[in-house]
């Protein structure tokens, strides 16, 4: 089964997510990049020669120059320059930020113009609002979710 992100070099079939030519960019939607399972996630796709973005910095932690135009213009420019967006969803995520984020790469989804993964690593409760964005899930074992993007 192929969907419209055929053409950006991305095929879905039943075995996962296929790769043609080029190498993957993923954007990893995560509120925990310093100490959490966002920033695992973005380093074991790191290793296995992905190319990946990231949400912004949460300000607790420090500064991120992107929150100046992160919700106006930055989070789709994002998106748009990956093939998959894969939300993080952890006990970090029930937040309007992470919302947003999620709604962005679903419209693109709706485009066909990115593939959405969902990780989960952990069970955790989330709230009736943010689980319309719970489709597609990646294996919660972090070595089986960077082999389902990258195989």
């Amino acid at each position: 089964m192929l969907n419209a992100s055929a053409a950006r070099g991305v095929a879905i079939g039943r075995r996962g997510i296929r790769w043609h030519a080029r190498l993957v960019r993923v954007f990893v939607s995560s509120d925990g990049l310093m100490a959490g399972h966002g920033g695992r996630l973005i380093a074991a796709l790191r290793r296995a020669g992905v190319e990946v973005d990231h949400s912004p910095l949460n300000p607790d932690f420090g500064p991120d120059p992107r929150w100046d135009s992160w919700y106006a213009r930055g989070c789709r420019a994002a998106l748009e320059w990956a093939d998959v967006a894969v939300p993080v969803v952890d006990r970090l995520w029930d937040s309007t930020w992470m919302a947003h984020e999620a709604d962005e790469a679903t419209r693109l989804a709706a485009e066909g113009r990115l593939v959405v993964r969902v990780w989960q690593p952990e069970p955790v409760r989330v709230a009736r609002g943010m689980r319309r964005y719970l489709a597609n899930p990646l294996p919660a074992d972090l070595d089986a979710a960077v082999r389902a993007l990258t195989e």
